[in-house]
């Protein structure tokens, strides 16, 4: 038959376990070029001590599972005045919602839960535009508490100023970032941060409008 002139000890035999380019009948076994039986053990690197990320790596490479920075959106709608007089409204033109801080003015109490992912970090990003100050500087202080359970919740955590200088245009967007908390969050727990804006150091004249703000955070790659 066709297939026994084939067969190694055939008139027109092919070649047996041949190099891998090469075809070629396989038998079967755990050689190199064997073919493997259906009951054969499969044999993986050892995973003991790896973390899910060292596992990852090895399928997808360690640029698909390195930390990244994600961020936490925080509704300035969310805040309540503490100090000062700031009011929350419409500001010029009537389209966006904002916070307007004078000298001596606090916004406090806007809280979030901590993500899954969350590693490290907490940096609160203040984005804001001023109503007529062109030159100067805004004196800025923001806190960010992670009160454990049983803890207050009013007062506490920990303050960092930041002074920030105005764009040249009134009514221009500006970024302040506060950095170096120092605190660590739990994932799952509920936090708050709050933001003034300092008599001292600020020598900007009028309204600060906050219009957004979040927390930039260390998440799990």
């Amino acid at each position: 038959s066709h297939a026994t002139a084939h067969a190694p000890a055939g008139a027109d035999a092919m070649a047996v376990d041949a190099a891998a380019a090469t075809g070629s009948l396989r038998t079967l076994g755990t050689g190199a070029l064997q073919a493997a039986v259906g009951s054969h053990a499969t044999t993986h690197a050892s995973t003991t001590g790896q973390t899910a990320n060292d596992h990852h790596d090895k399928a997808h490479g360690v640029s698909d599972h390195t930390d990244r920075t994600r961020t936490i959106p925080i509704p300035i709608g969310n805040f309540r005045a503490s100090t000062g007089t700031p009011t929350f409204g419409g500001t010029t033109g009537g389209t966006t919602s904002a916070w307007r801080m004078a000298l001596n003015d606090g916004i406090d109490g806007a809280g979030f839960i901590t993500p899954s992912d969350y590693v490290s970090g907490g940096d609160l990003v203040v984005s804001y535009r001023m109503a007529s100050a062109t030159t100067g500087d805004v004196s800025l202080r923001g806190n960010l508490d992670a009160p454990a359970e049983g803890a207050s919740i009013e007062g506490g955590g920990t303050n960092v100023t930041l002074v920030d200088t105005v764009q040249a245009t009134a009514n221009m967007l500006n970024i302040a970032t506060i950095t170096a908390f120092g605190v660590t969050l739990t994932v799952g727990r509920w936090c708050r941060v709050r933001l003034d804006r300092l008599g001292a150091g600020d020598t900007a004249t009028g309204n600060m409008e906050v219009i957004a703000m979040h927390l930039s955070y260390t998440a799990d790659g």
